[in-house]
């Protein structure tokens, strides 16, 4: 039978599906260290993953991801559980040391080469480059009322940031020049606002007509994103900035198709947008608008992604799904070599072979005829 016959009878059997052409990501599995479960929460430049993990005695350790395998980072001595959630252009990851239901977090700094170092008693959730690190503080008041603070961590000195006038506040990321973002509630009322804090001044971001907003994540442009409620209440995905004179506009990104609500958790420098809307992980451009990131990996591949956490410069995603029905952390990278379904660098017959055993279920003639006009292209 002749090539182009084969390829006849197997456009005929006329099946419906999701074309590889379609493909633009390649899923990384963050795995675990003896558990089931693991989550990843951000990603550096490097394509270096931070979040946690579940090990063999099924408590959770902060870990990294790298080229080399996944590490577990440890936790401060007399804590069990840990997790990471930021981490710099050198790999450093920042994340919180604690006890099961214990109300003190220890902040730590640790890599896959530096030992896990403790910063203090707060609980930090953003970093940057030059050594700050931000997060949140339990502050006990006169009367003995328990607040929490957005505070930022430099030089070995915690200090906590201004509110918008209320008693709550928590900041979530900084940027290299120092921009914080995060939420604050104000004097006159218990629900929050979207903050920006530039040299350490607090900025009200404002809501799309609701009580409630928030600023989860800034670019070097000082580019916010977070969510924030509608009049009726329901959450929508956000973008904030401000522009001359202080004015803030504020983008509303809406939701994924059948959804009701959505919620933006980081954005690169280039301006996309990650986040989760109705327990589907999102990517956002202004070029393309909401995407099902489920909608742009390999049919068939056992993946359910729930939200996206981070997103690097290079287009690199890290989230949180399911695989096998359980929770497992993912990073998506973006496929450059179109045909590679084993992701080996190179269109071969091992990515033949991958067509012709789906044919007519997972893979459908275009898929294959992209195989074949690719044949023997490198991507190494």
């Amino acid at each position: 039978m002749t090539f182009s016959l084969a390829l006849g009878v197997l456009a005929a059997v006329g099946v419906a599906t999701v074309a590889i052409a379609d493909v633009q990501y390649r899923v990384v599995d963050l795995g675990s260290l003896g558990g089931f479960n693991s989550s990843a929460f951000t990603v550096n430049s490097n394509g270096d993953v931070a979040g946690v993990t579940e090990i063999t005695d099924s408590s959770f350790r902060a870990c990294i991801l790298t080229d080399t395998g996944l590490v577990d980072l440890g936790v401060i001595p007399g804590t069990a559980q840990s997790f990471g959630l930021a981490i710099d252009s050198s790999s450093h990851v920042v994340g919180a040391s604690y006890d099961l239901g214990g109300l003190t977090y220890h902040a730590f700094r640790a890599g896959p080469m530096t030992p896990i170092a403790e910063l203090g008693q707060f609980s930090p959730r953003g970093m940057n480059d030059v050594g700050a690190v931000v997060g949140t503080v339990r502050v006990v008041q006169a009367d003995q009322w328990i607040s929490q603070h957005a505070c930022i961590h430099q030089s070995g000195v915690l200090t906590e940031l201004t509110s918008l006038g209320g008693d709550t506040s928590h900041a979530l990321d900084v940027n290299n020049s120092g921009v914080v973002v995060g939420a604050s509630t104000l004097a006159t009322q218990l629900q929050p606002h979207a903050t920006i804090w530039i040299a350490g001044a607090p900025i009200d971001l404002g809501t799309l007509g609701g009580v409630q907003s928030e600023a989860k994540a800034v670019n070097e442009s000082g580019i916010a994103v977070g969510h924030s409620t509608l009049a009726g209440g329901a959450p929508r995905a956000c973008r904030f900035a401000i522009g001359g004179g202080g004015i803030v506009t504020r983008t509303r990104l809406g939701t994924l198709p059948g959804a009701v609500s959505s919620y933006a958790n980081a954005i690169n420098d280039p301006g996309a947008i990650v986040g989760v809307s109705d327990s589907r992980a999102f990517l956002y451009t202004d070029a393309d608008g909401m995407l099902d990131l489920n909608d742009l990996i390999e049919p068939g591949s056992g993946w359910d992604l729930r939200a996206a956490h981070g997103i690097n410069n290079s287009g690199v995603i890290v989230g949180s799904g399911l695989f096998g029905g359980l929770p497992h952390g993912f990073k998506l990278v973006p496929v450059t070599c179109p045909g590679d379904l084993n992701a080996d660098n190179t269109v071969d017959v091992d990515d033949l072979n991958i067509i012709l055993s789906g044919f007519g279920t997972a893979f459908d003639v275009d898929d294959l005829n992209l195989v074949l006009s690719n044949w023997g292209s490198s991507c190494s």
